[in-house]
């Protein structure tokens, strides 16, 4: 699904896209998909990406997570990856205003800005319930 798709459902399901908080669950999210992609014998990058909840849609520049919090000053910002020509992402190339995650790089260098229309898969996170 593209992005906002991705979000609608995320939604439906009674959460929304994953909101990275700590250098642990990025590792978490980064393994889960790597192995997910391996067994699936997933080896097209485009194929392996997936969108997390992070856009930069409303203000350029301004990264927030879907549930408003800014991206700025947290310690997700050093997940951005750097690109194989040595730049770093974010880079808006084309107005790209979405985030993915791509699992065959570096855990801490594994997000991407994208367009948004693209077709990716999507992780989706809710709350546990605890009877």
């Amino acid at each position: 699904m593209n992005w906002d798709s991705s979000r609608d459902n995320c939604r439906s399901l009674g959460g929304h896209l994953v909101i990275v908080e700590s250098e642990r669950e990025q590792r978490f999210l980064s393994d889960k998909v790597w192995n997910i992609t391996q067994e699936a014998k997933i080896i097209h990058l485009e194929e392996q990406s997936h969108w997390i909840g992070l856009t930069d849609a409303v203000t350029e520049g301004a990264w927030l997570w879907v549930d408003g919090t800014p991206l700025i000053g947290n310690v997700q910002a050093k997940f951005w990856a750097t690109r194989s020509d040595g730049g770093k992402e974010p880079d808006n190339y084309n107005n790209e205003n979405c985030a993915e995650l791509q699992p065959r790089r570096n855990v801490h260098e594994i997000w991407f800005d994208s367009l948004c229309i693209k077709q990716y898969k999507r992780i989706c996170e809710t709350k546990a319930v605890i009877d």
